[in-house]
């Protein structure tokens, strides 16, 4: 087995003093630069990259938020369709934590109101009173709380304000039939008593008569909100759950059923891993903690003291394996090597593992296509390294990415190492610690790892 496809790789690459000039590069600052900015113009930065670091670096934020400025009461409410789908270039996005947290924060200093409109959107998904008090303030564009309705709708809905009333009133006329009863309905779900008051308002203000009529049907239902359909529950019976662990017809309810076990019973559960064997990785990892640990405290101790985890992780009831702890604190990074859904950037994830190892914060990564290639680049002050990126076989190429931040911690002296767990049917998971702790895990059968795979 080569170097390259070593469960920690270390990948060739090619090293030399280029800038890191692309990166540098300015930011539109017009319709007619945005225009070329979506186009792929390489006379300005990268917009993928400008996306992805700027809720993470506060130079790239300066740059990022001063075109938002300029652009965004020029192009923000557009009708023109071109012009909508280059404004895609600047939307951050609003799934990620990071971001959510950037457009808080910069709303909150208020410093660049004509971006706030543009925040406002990449915030929407967020939960928690933070966010609640944000979306209480006068000013929000209703794009944003529709958003916002959508997306909290499966956690008990969004909570009504005075605010949102106020934009709602202004901006329903304009929508279309369809937009309308759908964002009604979801209004109409709300808990709030102010809610179903505001819709039985609107029944005197809409002029098409076929959106009353809508109104009317909706109203005419009790404000409850679907419920999201629950899992299966798990036997409470200690002999169920113990038949379960052990049913080889049943593999995906083994590991629930004795993580169950464990969360009930830890010693109960020793007894019953030390009797099964199994191929099956996460039964096998489930089983490697319970005989490895008198008690589940005994092994978060034992991982944070390693370096494994940071301290004050708490693990999820019934998940105690090694990885399931590590995913907790922070130090596994999952992805989909073969989906086309959310396309994958090598360098989004570059910055994703190298932030789990906790010793590569003000490394750049950036892909590259050149010509019939695809390149991972990465600068470390003025030193500038590529790998040549294999995607021949799978949308992401997982031995160059976890290769190239590997030689990265190598060359820095860091203790860490990136480790290829569990890559199957395109599913990959980099597991990153110190060296000498992620191999022990794997020694002890803590942490499964190809069987193809050699030290």
């Amino acid at each position: 087995m080569s170097e390259t496809h070593s469960p920690i790789p270390y990948a060739e690459v090619t090293r030399d003093e280029l800038p890191k000039e692309a990166v540098a590069r300015p930011l539109p600052d017009s319709i007619e630069t945005l225009m070329r900015y979506a186009a792929g113009d390489r006379a300005f930065a990268p917009p993928h990259w400008v996306r992805m670091r700027a809720p993470r670096d506060a130079s790239v934020a300066a740059r990022f938020l001063a075109a938002l400025d300029v652009l965004t009461p020029l192009a923000f409410d557009t009708d023109r369709p071109d012009l909508k789908k280059a404004w895609l270039e600047l939307e951050l996005d609003a799934n990620d934590p990071a971001v959510q947290r950037f457009a808080a924060t910069t709303i909150e200093q208020g410093q660049h109101p004509n971006a706030d409109r543009s925040l406002f959107v990449a915030a929407s998904k967020a939960r928690g009173e933070r966010f609640d008090a944000l979306f209480a303030r006068a000013g929000v564009p209703l794009t944003a709380y529709v958003s916002r309705l959508a997306a909290l709708r499966e956690h008990d809905g969004m909570p009504w304000s005075d605010a949102f009333a106020a934009a709602l009133a202004k901006g329903l006329p304009k929508f279309s039939r369809d937009a309308a009863s759908w964002l009604m309905s979801l209004i109409a779900e709300l808990p709030a008593p102010e809610a179903r008051r505001f819709l039985q308002a609107r029944l005197a203000t809409l002029n098409d008569e076929r959106q009353r009529e809508d109104l009317a049907r909706l109203l005419a239902r009790p404000a409850t909100l679907e419920a999201p359909p629950e899992e299966e529950p798990l036997p409470t019976s200690m002999d169920k759950l113990e038949l379960g662990a052990i049913d080889p017809r049943k593999p995906k309810l083994r590991v629930p059923y004795l993580g169950r076990i464990a969360v009930l019973d830890w010693p109960r559960a020793r007894r019953l891993a030390s009797s099964i064997a199994t191929d099956e990785w996460n039964l096998d990892e489930t089983v490697g903690a319970l005989l490895n640990h008198a008690t589940q405290s005994v092994m978060i101790a034992d991982f944070h003291q390693r370096g494994l985890i940071p301290e004050g992780v708490v693990p999820v009831p019934g998940k105690l394996s090694a990885r399931e702890l590590m995913r907790q604190g922070g130090r596994v990074v999952h992805f989909d090597t073969t989906s086309m859904e959310g396309i994958i950037d090598h360098d989004a994830l570059a910055y994703a593992v190298a932030e789990a190892s906790g010793g590569l914060g003000d490394i750049d990564f950036l892909e590259v296509v050149d010509g019939n290639a695809l390149y991972l680049d990465a600068w470390d002050g003025g030193r500038h390294y590529r790998v040549e990126l294999d995607t021949r076989r799978s949308i992401v190429d997982p031995y160059g990415l976890v290769g190239l931040v590997n030689v990265l911690l190598r060359e820095r002296g860091r203790p860490e190492r990136c480790l290829l767990a569990a890559e199957e049917k395109g599913m990959c998971d980099v597991v990153v610690g110190p060296e000498a702790a992620i191999r022990s895990l794997v020694e002890a059968g803590l942490l499964w790892i190809r069987s193809s795979f050699k030290w």
